[in-house]
């Protein structure tokens, strides 16, 4: 990687991993950011939104699923599955026969499936010569995996293959299983509402289709629980960019009355 600038250097001194902002977190893969990977660009929101031409295909990259029309203008692919192998147990009691992730969580899978490669962008930054690359190469490079080698469990990129894509080697290797096993992982996609609450005993009563509580820390889509009910993109100040403080299992027991 080509020396940083010494005002760039301020920059990530400054910001640090647990600003509450995406910039200097590990969601800026920018030159300023804290990720594992880092692209020559200064422009740190491009590898999620897009000002122009957002993403308008299928929320699964299919033709059954539901049109993104360029919400929150997304500058991804969406993952291309027709559905997601979703987390199961007696003890739920959703009416759903087999929720999926609505449109905000798949935006969040076409990186964390573990298989969406993270340069991989609808509009490239500094297109046609702009001013945000420093140096275009980067992102014609790899395009398939950069999720490291999953049968190894890399420290680094685990939590980030939330989809559990098995890949068959190391950076940039081709993806052997694709990233739709969500079975181990906290059940999305289901309407939450006064309805589950009174048949399940044990949960928060919604304060409306919006949000959980009061505050609105803990967010709903639609009525939907979803990836950023419990995550805040923008904001790592609690680490693992929670939507609140987790201390005692205070997220938790927001929704679980235990």
């Amino acid at each position: 990687m080509k020396r940083l600038s010494s005002s760039i250097v301020l920059l990530m001194l400054l910001v640090g991993a647990g600003h509450a902002g995406v910039l200097g977190s590990k969601h800026d893969l920018s030159l300023s950011g804290s990720s594992q990977f880092q692209y020559d660009t200064v422009q740190a929101c491009v590898f999620c939104h897009t000002p122009h031409e957002g993403n308008v295909d299928d929320k699964y990259g299919g033709s059954g699923g539901l049109n993104l029309r360029g919400y929150l203008i997304w500058n991804r692919n969406t993952p291309g599955y027709s559905s997601f192998d979703m987390y199961d147990s007696e003890s739920l009691d959703y009416t759903e026969v087999s929720p999926q992730p609505g449109p905000v969580s798949v935006m969040c899978l076409s990186c964390h499936d573990g298989a969406g490669a993270m340069n991989v962008l609808l509009n490239l930054p500094g297109s046609a010569g702009g001013p945000g690359a420093l140096d275009p190469a980067p992102f014609s490079g790899v395009t398939t995996n950069q999720f490291g080698d999953f049968s190894l469990d890399d420290p680094f990129v685990g939590p980030l293959n939330i989809g559990e894509a098995v890949a068959d080697g190391d950076l940039g290797s081709a993806i052997v299983s694709p990233g739709t096993n969500l079975t181990n992982d906290h059940p999305i996609g289901f309407v939450y509402n006064a309805a589950l609450a009174t048949a399940d005993g044990e949960l928060a009563t919604p304060v409306s289709d919006k949000q959980v509580d009061a505050a609105g820390l803990v967010r709903l889509f639609e009525g939907k629980l979803e990836c950023s009910s419990c995550h805040e993109p923008h904001n790592n100040q609690y680490g693992a960019f929670l939507a609140m403080d987790n201390t005692d299992s205070a997220l938790c027991r927001v929704c679980h009355l235990k």
